[in-house]
């Protein structure tokens, strides 16, 4: 039962016939994660007011544990590379916890963008439709990823993703250039530049 592309590829390259693997689809139920647009213009102004992020400024979320193997401080410097590019200085939205938060805090001190890194901690699923509707662009650079269900979950808000091409979900559910960009492993400069392609309305 093949979740994805890149889980029929593993299927195959270990010598299972075409005819013995089926699709299987990683799902969400989409419906809990669409707003309408007046609760979406709702949820969006009340989750940035909170944080001081003004109306015009593009956040950039990260959802998801803030472990190594997410690469988290990836985030903070493609943030960071982004301080020249607009009048109107970009956000980062960091919802989870983990060990790396207070790390990733100095991180971001250190490149001058502290302010504008928000830590909203660990939250619950039933919160989710209202935050990803404060983002602009989720992000998810992790170093090994089976799937990533919050690109589904991001996407069934409307928000377009950013991920690393080792993500299991990039290439079943990215169109790149069109639903979001898909990035070389590991690539800060490549992240940094689909972060400043992302600010272009």
């Amino acid at each position: 039962l093949a979740i994805g592309a890149n889980n029929r590829k593993f299927y195959e390259a270990r010598g299972v016939p075409a005819r013995r693997i089926f699709s299987v689809p990683y799902a969400i139920d989409n419906a809990r994660f669409r707003l309408d647009d007046q609760e979406r213009v709702t949820e969006r102004t009340s989750v940035r007011s909170q944080y001081g992020i003004c109306g015009a400024a593009v956040v950039f979320g990260f959802i998801g544990k803030i472990v190594e193997n997410k690469r988290p401080l990836d985030l903070v410097i493609a943030l960071a590379n982004l301080r020249p590019a607009y009048p109107v200085a970009p956000h980062l939205i960091v919802i989870g916890s983990g060990p790396l938060e207070e790390e990733m805090a100095r991180e971001a001190a250190a490149q001058g963008v502290g302010d504008r890194v928000h830590f909203l901690g660990f939250r619950n699923q039933a919160e989710m439709p209202g935050l990803i509707a404060a983002i602009d662009v989720l992000v998810l650079t992790s170093r090994r990823e089976r799937w990533g269900l919050v690109v589904n979950e991001a996407m069934a808000g409307g928000v377009p993703v950013i991920a690393y091409a080792n993500v299991g979900c990039a290439g079943d559910l990215i169109v790149d250039g069109f639903s979001g960009r898909v990035v070389r492993d590991g690539d800060r400069d490549e992240l940094a530049g689909a972060f400043l392609e992302a600010m272009n309305p």
